[in-house]
């Protein structure tokens, strides 16, 4: 599994804050000698310091978990979308010159409203881009360009909505826009070949034909049911507790997250957070405990469970993690992260697979 794989399964866990949250500059804010804020609270083992996470979880069935078929069957419309998705990235966009805009095309216009021969607020606009068909513009707006071409001057009579909240003074008024049609454009998207998958998705996902393509896709779509039927039953657990130390590290982490934010912006955290109603971000902390305990909370499983399986990384299984990484990539994951939070993804990860691994599918 590579490091890309670990940061999907992290995502998976709940660990939001503790994954992206975090992501300050290379110090990440750590107040610690050397140790990144990520790794603070972590043992060089990849454990949260001062937990023994089976004191605080009841273990139930984890290995062994029996998974309905019906829950990770793959519609077909699942597949498409996905295949969809990934043919998006390259899609072109193509001037037109030889036709009259239809819907779905990108026009870009210039226009001027008027009410009663004057022309009104808000009614104007020079040289921007629509799509016709989005309904970004009042009823009838886009429908007039379709049929007109580039360089055409011409004047839509149209009525706005009533009510019409944007502007309640034109409320069912009647109105005249003047249009010029400066440009067309359409998006062209390539045929799905064999050809065409192989010079795209080879490289990084294998496939060479467009029935390869399918069927990798279904496979990994089950793949991803699977994962998120069994782990969505061992988040089912009982937890007595969550430790307040883990509650903190998951707020730090969030604090980071927002210092990041408001630094950007040139402001302070609290000036930052009052965007939430709050006044500082210890406020802000107890208005999201309840997602920071639960993010926490799922921690602590899969510590118990690591505890309970006698689960550990060690340094060799960590360097071989990254083995396709060159040496400087490797050191600066190693000193934005920090070995601790490193193994403790590991961690997570080795629970992850080995209930997966050991889940029957009926």
């Amino acid at each position: 599994m590579n490091k890309k794989s670990i940061l999907a399964l992290l995502l998976a866990l709940a660990m939001v804050f503790s994954m992206a949250a975090c992501t300050k500059d290379k110090d990440n804010g750590s107040d610690s000698g050397d140790l990144p804020a990520y790794s603070q609270g972590i043992d060089e083992n990849g454990f949260f310091e001062g937990v023994t996470a089976k004191d605080h979880v009841t273990l139930g069935q984890y290995e062994g978990i029996e998974v309905p078929a019906s829950e990770v069957t793959v519609a077909k419309s699942e597949i498409e979308d996905e295949i969809a998705e990934m043919v998006s990235s390259y899609t072109e966009t193509k001037e037109v010159m030889d036709r009259a805009a239809q819907l779905g095309d990108t026009v870009n216009i210039d226009y001027e409203g008027y009410m009663d021969g004057e022309q009104f607020d808000g009614g104007t606009g020079n040289n921007p881009s629509l799509v016709l068909g989005s309904g970004s513009f009042i009823d009838g707006f886009e429908d007039g360009i379709v049929g007109h071409k580039v360089g055409d001057n011409f004047d839509l009579d149209l009525h706005f909505p009533d009510p019409y909240p944007n502007n309640t003074d034109l409320s069912g008024k009647a109105v005249t826009f003047i249009v010029t049609l400066n440009s067309i454009s359409e998006t062209v998207e390539p045929s799905l070949t064999d050809s065409f998958v192989a010079e795209h998705f080879q490289e990084d996902y294998g496939y060479t034909t467009v029935a390869e393509m399918r069927s990798g896709i279904e496979e990994e779509l089950r793949e991803n049911k699977i994962y998120d039927y069994v782990l969505t039953q061992i988040e089912n657990f009982a937890v007595s507790e969550v430790p307040e130390s883990m509650v903190q590290y998951e707020a730090g982490c969030m604090k980071l997250y927002y210092e990041q934010f408001a630094a950007m912006y040139g402001m302070t955290l609290d000036d930052f957070v009052s965007g939430y109603g709050v006044s500082s971000f210890d406020e802000l902390v107890e208005m999201f405990r309840e997602e920071l305990t639960a993010s926490a909370r799922n921690s602590l499983i899969y510590q118990a469970i690591a505890e309970d399986k006698g689960l550990s990384v060690t340094d060799e299984e960590m360097d071989a993690e990254f083995a396709d990484m060159d040496e400087s990539s490797l050191k600066d994951i190693k000193d934005y992260y920090g070995v601790p939070y490193i193994k403790c993804m590991m961690l997570n990860s080795k629970v992850a697979t080995l209930i997966r691994d050991s889940a029957v599918v009926q």
